[in-house]
Formats: C-alpha cells, structure tokens, sequence
C-alpha cells in the first residue's frame, strides 16, 4: 500500500523510463509456502497495477532472497496474474559451494524454459547466510548469465556495509570511493566491473569508457 500512495505512484511515473520497482527486499525467511507466496504477491501486483504503476516489479525470493527454486514454481502464476505482464524475479546468490555451479545452470535454463525474466538481484563472492565464506562461484554465474541471457546486479557499490567484514572493510564493499571506478576493490569487485571476459565494463552493449 506504501507503494500505491498517489504522491509515491507520481515520483515512480516521473522516472519509470529507468525504473525497476523491488516493492520487499529479501521478504520472508524460509517457512514461506509456494501458496502463500503467490497470493501475497498476486495480491501486491493487483494494488500496484490499479494504482497506475506500470514499470517492472521486482519480487526477490523468499530465504533473505535465495530461494530461487520457489520464484521458479511460481514464477509463471505471478507473470500471468500481472496485467503488464512485466515481472523480474529477482535471486539472491549468497550460497557457496561446488553444487552451485549446476544449480545456477539449471536455474537459468528453467527461467527461459519457463518463459520467466530471471535476474541475480544480488551476489557477492560471499554471503552471511554461508559463515561469509567466499566460495561463490562468480565467475561461474558471470559467465552462465551471458550464455544464457541473465541479468544481474552486483552486491554492492559501496564502501560501508557491516555485514561479512574483514577487519574495518566488508567483502561486499566494492569500491573505497563512491565516486571514482578507478578506486574499484581488488579481487572480485574488478573482475565483476572490468577484469573477467563477462564484467560490466566488457559485456555492455553501450560503449563503457573506464576512468
């Protein structure tokens, strides 16, 4: 209802040409059924579309965003429920481990298959929810989302998050200045932004300039 309110729905209109509207970061811990997810969210998606909202809705997974085997279940009663037929469903890859490879192949194959639009939401090298060990496998995902066609979201531009640090820094903290990409973190902030084959900086499809 945040969302819907007329002052709100006016600031999204006046910038939807560039606009992706996550209405519930990680909502929901691990107890949520596939049922009651679908209807929470039809429901949201139904009050959004009356309110006028046209841009993309984003619907992270349930498990702080990492149960992207649940928005696969779903996904395509959410995507038919929606008027606009214009939903993102949104992962969160903070588990590690050598099962991941094969769980981000097949999560990306089925999205398609399914004729669902799947993002990563979120990634890192690490994540809380795995002791912050960096055993995710990004370059794994980097490279899996290109072949496949996925988005994704790098977690995240910033130099102060609290979560998973190493002494005063944070693994997620991928730059020490907001404002300079030359002040980009080493390790796998760089290959994300410009080192790998499928970084931002060598997968654009508008000419990126580093400086």
């Amino acid at each position: 209802n945040w969302w819907a309110q007329s002052a709100v729905v006016d600031v999204i209109k006046k910038h939807e040409k560039w606009t992706l509207l996550n209405i519930a970061n990680e909502a929901g811990d691990n107890n949520v059924s596939n049922s009651t997810f679908q209807s929470t969210y039809t429901s949201a998606l139904s009050t959004l579309r009356n309110a006028g909202i046209t841009v993309p809705i984003v619907i992270d997974g349930t498990g702080w965003g990492q149960n992207v085997e649940q928005l696969l279940a779903v996904g395509p009663a959410l995507l038919a429920a929606d008027p606009q037929k214009n939903v993102i469903f949104s992962w969160h890859e903070y588990t590690g481990g050598a099962a991941q490879n094969t769980r981000i192949t097949q999560s990306y194959e089925q999205s398609k298959t399914l004729g669902i639009v799947l993002i990563n939401g979120e990634f890192a090298n690490g994540g809380v929810g795995d002791g912050c060990a960096t055993t995710i496998p990004y370059k794994w995902l980097l490279s899996e989302a290109e072949r496949v066609g996925i988005g994704w979201l790098a977690w995240s531009w910033d130099t102060s998050n609290s979560d998973c640090k190493v002494g005063s820094d944070s693994i997620f903290n991928m730059t020490t200045n907001l404002t300079s990409a030359a002040a980009v973190a080493p390790g796998w902030a760089s290959d994300v932004m410009r080192d790998d084959p499928n970084s931002i900086k060598n997968t654009s499809v508008r000419h990126c300039d580093w400086k």
